[in-house]
C-alpha cells in the first residue's frame, strides 16, 4: 500500500493506492473518507489496483483556502489524480456524495471511466436549503473525531427509521 498526496487545483488530495491488476477508484460519502472502503479495499486488492480518494474538505485532503466546492470541481480532482496515476481508464464506485462525484467523472470524461457503480446516490443536485445543511454537517464535522450525534444525523439521512430501529 502507498499513500500519496497529489496537488490539485489549491488543494492536496490524499490518496491511498493498493494491490495490482485492474484499476478501482473508490469514492466515499459526505462526511467520512477513504476509510469507509478498508474492508473492500483489502478483499479487491489481491486481484485490482484499488484507489481511494479523500474528497476536498474531508479526511487527510487539506486545501489552503476553504471555499463552496461544486460536485464538477471534486470530478475534475478525481480526473487530475487518474493523470498524477498514470490511469488512463478505470472502473468507479462512489457512495452518496461519493456516488455523485463518480457520476460527473463519467460525464465529463467517459473515455476515463470503464464501468460505474453508483450507491446510495443521486444524479440530482440537492436543493439549496438541503445542500446548505449538509455543508453544515460536514463543516461541524471536518477534522473531528466522530461524536455520537453526528454518527446519528448521518445514519438518519442514509437509512430509514425502520432500518435503523431492526
Amino acid at each position: 500500500m502507498s499513500v500519496h498526496d497529489v496537488p490539485v487545483d489549491g488543494a492536496t488530495l490524499h490518496v491511498i493506492d493498493e494491490g495490482s491488476g485492474p484499476p478501482i477508484v473508490l469514492l466515499h460519502s459526505l462526511t467520512f473518507h477513504s476509510g469507509i472502503w478498508d474492508d473492500q479495499a483489502a478483499a479487491l486488492a489481491s486481484d485490482h489496483r484499488v484507489v481511494r480518494i479523500d474528497l476536498r474538505g474531508h479526511g487527510g485532503t487539506r486545501w489552503a483556502e476553504p471555499c463552496d466546492v461544486t460536485l464538477e470541481a471534486m470530478a475534475e480532482d478525481v480526473i487530475s489524480v487518474l493523470d498524477a496515476l498514470d490511469l488512463p481508464q478505470v472502473a468507479i464506485g462512489g457512495l452518496s456524495l461519493g456516488g455523485m462525484v463518480a457520476l460527473r467523472v463519467a460525464l465529463l470524461r467517459p473515455d476515463r471511466v470503464r464501468s460505474l457503480a453508483l450507491i446510495s446516490t443521486s444524479g440530482q443536485v440537492e436543493d439549496p436549503p438541503v445542500r446548505d445543511f449538509y455543508h453544515q454537517v460536514n463543516t461541524a464535522s471536518r477534522n473531528k473525531p466522530s461524536d455520537e450525534a453526528t454518527v446519528g444525523l448521518v445514519l438518519s439521512l442514509m437509512f430509514s427509521e425502520t432500518f435503523r430501529k431492526e
